[in-house]
Order: structure tokens, then sequence, then C-alpha cells
């Protein structure tokens, strides 16, 4: 998050979350994250930015479950197709 941080006018984050957390131990292999280990601390800016996920195909809803459970301050939302981000 220290380098997340070092972003003045971040409007949006969007993290990637490839397994859920009873595949954690394929996430780390891989190198790709589950709600488990997301980065546990928020960024410092007074404007929180918007969370955004993508989630690969699969168990979706237990997933999101997951995700908004280890979300802390956050509240994440799933990227949609046809989502349209204004910087």
């Amino acid at each position: 998050m220290a380098v997340v941080n070092r972003i003045r006018n971040l409007k949006f984050l969007i993290i990637e979350t490839a397994f859920s957390n009873k595949e954690r131990h394929l996430a780390e292999v891989s190198r790709h994250l589950c709600p488990q280990t997301w980065p546990r601390s928020s960024p410092s800016s007074s404007a929180m930015p918007s969370l955004h996920h993508a989630h690969e195909a699969g168990e979706i809803e237990p997933t999101m479950q997951e995700i908004e459970e280890c979300a802390g301050a956050f509240r994440p939302r799933m990227l949609q197709n046809n989502l349209v981000l204004e910087f």
C-alpha cells in the first residue's frame, strides 16, 4: 500500500482476485490474490479511492462475500462489462 499512498489524486483502485480463500495456496503459488491476501492497510489519503475488483470466472458469489469480509474500510464493487471509469 506504500506505493498507492504516493499517488495523490488516486480515484480508482482495481484489484484482481483470481481465487477464493479456500484456494489460497494456489493463489500464492501462482502469484495471484485471494481475499485473505489483499493489502490490509487503507490508503492514507483523505479521499478513499473507489475500489473495484476483477474476479476469474467461477465461484463469484462466495468470493465476493469473502472480499466484502476482508475489505476493511474499502467498499469493493465488482467490475462489470461496459463500466466506464472517468478520470
